[in-house]
Order: C-alpha cells, then sequence, then structure tokens
C-alpha cells in the first residue's frame, strides 16, 4: 500500500470541536497520504484547527453542497495523478485504522469503487427509522435499474480507483452523490466492492437528515437514479 499514491478527501462544515482529532488519527494511520480538507465555509473552529496541521484546505460555499465539494476533490485527484481517492467524513463517525483496512481491502480486490458498509455487521451507529427506509429504497432502486446489490448505498466512506476517476472527469454531465456515483460506477461497468466498516454514533454537531432534508434528499437521488438509467438507455 505504501507504493500507492493516496488522496484523502475530508468535507466539513463546524466541525472545530472534532477535525484536529479526525485529522490526527488519519495521520496516525496513513502516514504517506496527502490530506485535502474541503470545508463549507464553517462558522466555527473548523478552518483555524485545520490551519493548525499540515492538511490542505479549501472553502466552497455551502449552497454548493455535499457534491461539489467532492468533486473537487475529484478535479484534484485526477490533476495530480493519484491512484486512490478516499472520501472520508469530518464528523469523527468513521476510524482512520478501519478506513485503512478497507483501502488495503480495495487494492487487493482491484475495486474501482469501494464502499465502507456499515450493514454488513454490527454496528454503533443505528439510524433512525426514516433514515433506514430511505436506504432501503434506494438500494432496492439500485438493484432493480442497475442490477448493482450494494447495502449501504448512502455510506460516507467511500474509495475510488484511479480508473473510475478519470472516467468521472470525461462525463461533462456527472454530478457527485453516494447514490449517483455507485450508479455511475455500475453503468459504467466499473467494480464495486464493499466491505464492512463500523460507524459509530455522532459526538458532535447534528444531523442535516430531518424530515423536511430527507425528502429533498430522496427527490434528487431518485432523480439521478433515473437520469442516469435513461441516459445508459439512449446510448
Amino acid at each position: 500500500m505504501n507504493e500507492e499514491k493516496i488522496l484523502i478527501v475530508i468535507p466539513t462544515y463546524n466541525e472545530g470541536s472534532i477535525i484536529n482529532k479526525v485529522l490526527s488519527d488519519i495521520k496516525s494511520n496513513f502516514e504517506t497520504a496527502d490530506i485535502f480538507v474541503i470545508d463549507a465555509y464553517s462558522s466555527d473552529e473548523t478552518l483555524k484547527e485545520v490551519k493548525k496541521t499540515n492538511a490542505g484546505i479549501i472553502q466552497i460555499d455551502r449552497i454548493f453542497g455535499l457534491g461539489l465539494a467532492i468533486e473537487t476533490g475529484i478535479l484534484f485527484a485526477n490533476k495530480n495523478n493519484y491512484d486512490f481517492l478516499v472520501r472520508i467524513d469530518g464528523d469523527g463517525q468513521h476510524s482512520p485504522s478501519d478506513v485503512k483496512e478497507l483501502l488495503k481491502f480495495a487494492i487487493k480486490e482491484n475495486s474501482d469503487l469501494t464502499i465502507g458498509s456499515r450493514f454488513l455487521s454490527k454496528s454503533e451507529y443505528n439510524p433512525n427509522k426514516l433514515r433506514l427506509y430511505s436506504i432501503r429504497l434506494l438500494r432496492k432502486l439500485i438493484k432493480i435499474l442497475y442490477k448493482t446489490e450494494v447495502t449501504d448505498c448512502t455510506s460516507g466512506c467511500q474509495i475510488l480507483s484511479k480508473k473510475l476517476i478519470r472516467e468521472l472527469i470525461n462525463d461533462e454531465l456527472f454530478e457527485y452523490s453516494e447514490v449517483g456515483i455507485i450508479c455511475q460506477a455500475s453503468r459504467l461497468k466499473m467494480s464495486i466492492k464493499e466491505k464492512f466498516i463500523n460507524m459509530k454514533e455522532r459526538k458532535t454537531g447534528t444531523s442535516s437528515f430531518n424530515l423536511k432534508n430527507s425528502f429533498i434528499y430522496m427527490f434528487k437521488n431518485i432523480l439521478i437514479l433515473l437520469t442516469l438509467i435513461n441516459f445508459n438507455f439512449k446510448k
């Protein structure tokens, strides 16, 4: 794994109370990886805490959403010829040691999209009923429309290979979402693998997945599912 060129992308918004520890733990487990924080103009101490480390950071207005943040990481990974892009959320719910094992798995399996799934074994985090229903519906639609089975289609821990990154860069219509990239990888006949990763309960901040946002999230993802499958049929 030491021979691989790794980029770790961390989207953040108001993670000032924990981001320093997250970055420290990542550095302990990924000694040669480059770290790129993409912050949504946090109103707390996130920027200040990141600047205490040697991690790279760029700020993108929150109005553009998580999708543009990860797309920025994908563009950076392609431009700088990284072998793998590792996405880790900045809230500390994923243990960097678990993510390191996931990367080893991705390299061993030669996987193009590797997903850390909280549902392949017992995880510390238990989604509420609304979120769990949404995940079940989305993964059922992915199975029906794309003939692809995944257990955790909304995981915030994903690893992209250089091969997949290049394909995404060449697609001017690509817009990132956890579900969208699964559909895109499936459409491109890329290898998709899952491995269990423990997800911890959130220690700081508040989840944005409330009733209103859950409907917006589902609408956007169902639209992505239908748009990409329609595009595939046309081709």
